[in-house]
């Protein structure tokens, strides 16, 4: 019984809301990268679908931008993520009065815990912002969506995806094109 009774005194020390929270952030990244990689590479294919006029060499340089703040957006989560676990170990009474009996909170862990404490509030309004910005493809094929069924043209200008000062026969897809566009497997 010696292996058992230490076995449950060390899971009696685990803050299981941090472990839980701590998963939960991971799931909630990994689904967050894993879609926005397909949607940025579904994204590209659809742009490259038709013959409409792209610089190439921007799209490309733009989707590789996406895809790769997108790798660091998961990598930060993640360290993130077991920075705040550990925070939440340490910051348990079960183990603080285990471990650092007789020990008061120094100025330095008050000063990590505010750190902690603002950063993920900051990683709060960072993750509304790119909600927000994540919410713009989503208007789009609800929009391009509806002008094909309505079979009417589809001008990037209004969206925001191209510049409004482009001349008239740049950044829209009418015709042939549209019928091309509206074909694809991603609208």
């Amino acid at each position: 019984m010696g292996c058992f009774d230490s076995c449950l005194r060390c899971l009696s020390l685990v803050p299981w809301a941090s472990l839980i929270a701590a998963v939960l952030c991971w799931a909630g990244t990994a689904l967050f990268c894993g879609t926005a990689h397909e949607a940025v590479s579904n994204s590209y294919i659809l742009l490259n679908s038709t013959d409409f006029y792209w610089n190439e060499t921007s799209t490309d340089t733009i989707i590789q931008n996406f895809k790769y703040s997108i790798y660091g957006i998961a990598a930060f989560m993640f360290v993130l993520s077991i920075l705040l676990f550990v925070d939440g170990i340490l910051s348990t009474r079960v183990v603080k009065s285990d471990y650092e009996e007789g020990c008061k909170t120094s100025c330095c862990g008050l000063c990590i815990g505010i750190f902690y404490t603002m950063l993920v509030y900051i990683c709060g309004v960072g993750w509304l912002l790119i909600t927000c910005f994540a919410a713009f493809p989503i208007h789009f094929f609800i929009v391009a969506n509806s002008q094909c069924k309505a079979n009417t043209c589809i001008d990037f200008r209004q969206t925001g995806i191209l510049p409004a000062h482009l001349p008239d026969d740049i950044g829209r897809i009418c015709g042939d094109d549209l019928t091309k566009f509206c074909s694809t497997p991603t609208v």
